[in-house]
């Protein structure tokens, strides 16, 4: 099959996009096929552009807000928009993503506006004798846990793969955050797909770093370091969105021929 997408840089989070018309059941099959060949992408999303409303389906039935941000900047480059407020239907969300991109010297920048994440429970995740107290928050199609510098990668990693099935979110993180120097690392898993991502950079993980920041303070403006950049975020209690400012480079467009049984 002649499959043609596009490979984009938000915040170092590679992601692939395909433009293609894809059955669903074909999703697993054709993102491991791609992130075979492109070893740098982090997770693949298949989206529609036959109507004025930009769809997003994550492979695995995930929400990925770097994927949505770049779902908008892709929608812009191929129309020829420089300037817009672009609405992304997002597979497992209740409403649309506005997007607000901008075009400045080549380069797309967008700012999603996203809903809080809800906070679900302080619970225990025990791994061998420790237990572990954390937060979980959740947004439609994925979950965070949030550690306050309490997890190592190893830890975090063995932490999701134990409890992704049990809690049952079609992707599950981990978010490692350092309050001193504001710096997060995302570790996320996607269970359909049984993929596991030392991320560059999160939007749904810095969504649920906010929510819960916001538990604390009335207000959150900070630009949060991740392995692949800043991603900056504002937020306060009395606006029921989070805006996520962040980049969207689109570095390759591919058309090529995947086989597969069908």
């Amino acid at each position: 099959m002649m499959l043609e997408y596009y490979i984009i840089n938000p915040t170092g989070n590679i992601t692939a996009l395909v433009v293609s018309d894809v059955k669903k059941k074909h999703y697993k099959i054709i993102s491991r096929l791609i992130m075979q060949k492109h070893r740098d992408v982090e997770q693949v999303g298949f989206v529609d552009f036959s109507e004025n409303l930009p769809k997003l389906h994550m492979a695995g039935g995930e929400f990925c807000g770097n994927a949505t941000i770049s779902t908008a900047v892709l929608y812009c480059a191929l129309n020829g928009i420089k300037e817009g407020k672009i609405s992304v239907s997002v597979y497992g969300a209740k409403e649309p993503v506005f997007v607000d991109v901008k075009s400045e010297n080549g380069k797309f920048y967008g700012t999603g506006s996203f809903e809080k994440a809800a906070f679900i429970a302080k619970r225990d995740f025990t791994l061998g004798d420790t237990t572990y107290s954390l937060p979980l928050f959740a947004l439609p199609g994925i979950a965070h846990i949030i550690a306050d510098n309490a997890l190592s990668r190893d830890k975090a990693e063995k932490m999701l793969r134990k409890y992704s099935k049990e809690l049952n979110y079609p992707a599950m993180g981990v978010m490692i955050l350092n309050r001193e120097d504001q710096s997060l690392l995302p570790v996320v898993y996607v269970q359909e797909c049984d993929t596991l991502t030392y991320e560059n950079s999160c939007v749904s993980g810095s969504v649920a770093v906010a929510s819960y920041l916001l538990s604390e303070n009335s207000s959150v403006n900070l630009q949060l370091k991740q392995p692949g950049g800043i991603i900056r975020i504002s937020a306060s209690n009395s606006d029921p969105k989070i805006k996520i400012f962040g980049n969207a480079i689109i570095q390759k467009h591919i058309k090529e021929d995947f086989y597969y049984e069908r």
